[in-house]
């Protein structure tokens, strides 16, 4: 069975025809899929070393998502690299974020499908190293675009909120090693002065714990991967996007990327 991002991808070249545009708008198309493999495939971070370097931090890990600002990253790392190379001008003019964000059922399909795709082959292949059998068996029987579409995206989501919990969990005990984060997550107990990190000036963290943290910081700072939990980050703060309260203050997003910057 074909991968729904295929069968999207189809459906849009087909749409493409009746636009007073067909070649403009393949060749938009075109662009949305080499980045989308370039993201996937990690190809992705030499072409931002070179174009777009400021947009590295983004595409460190093993992975970058493969979300609407990813992509115009890549674009504009695309771009400023034919332009530097005395072109006269560059095809890589779009697609944006903000154009893909207008099209739920068009570009924005593409690209989620592709992401949901990702996470679950990434999934899948961890899964068998184990020798678990993992969600994605589930849908194998589905046929319909957007049913399929749909269960996939919620069973990815639901495996990615585990995915951060624990990492969540990690963070938390690399913080303070007195802390029950079980306890508080299950709403027993609120922290004391006494559950606050008691860090010395002795204390150092290695590469790896530095990596995590950043990882972290992503997580909260990137709205495309909040949005999947009903948050969003401001600018400041991180809050729930309907009730606006607050889950990571200010203070404490300014501490945590100061503390990966040292």
């Amino acid at each position: 069975m074909a991968n729904v991002s295929a069968v999207i991808l189809e459906r849009l070249r087909r749409e493409a025809e009746s636009f007073g545009r067909p070649d403009q708008r393949n060749a938009t198309l075109d662009r949305l899929v080499e980045a989308c493999n370039a993201i996937a495939d990690g190809s992705a971070k030499s072409v931002i070393k070179k174009g777009n370097p400021k947009a590295e931090l983004s595409f460190r890990g093993d992975r970058a998502p493969i979300i609407p600002p990813r992509i115009e990253d890549y674009v504009a790392a695309r771009r400023a690299i034919d332009l530097r190379d005395d072109m006269n001008k560059s095809t890589w003019t779009g697609p944006v974020a903000s154009s893909l964000r207008k099209e739920s059922n068009g570009m924005l399909a593409y690209v989620r499908a592709r992401e949901i795709e990702r996470k679950s082959i990434s999934a899948k292949g961890a899964g068998e190293k184990q020798g678990a059998v993992e969600w994605w068996h589930l849908v194998d029987g589905v046929s319909d675009e957007a049913t399929r579409l749909k269960l996939i995206r919620e069973l990815s989501e639901g495996a990615e909120a585990k995915k951060s919990v624990v990492a969540l969990k990690g963070a938390v005990r690399i913080c303070s090693e007195t802390f029950d984060i079980d306890t508080y997550l299950r709403g027993e107990k609120q922290p004391t002065a006494q559950d606050l990190p008691q860090l010395s000036s002795s204390s150092v963290l290695n590469s790896e714990r530095v990596q995590a943290l950043r990882n972290l910081a992503n997580r909260l700072t990137e709205n495309e991967q909040l949005a999947s939990f009903d948050l969003e980050y401001d600018g400041r703060r991180v809050r729930q996007r309907t009730t606006k309260s607050t889950l990571v203050q200010p203070d404490e997003i300014e501490a945590l990327l100061s503390l990966i910057q040292q």
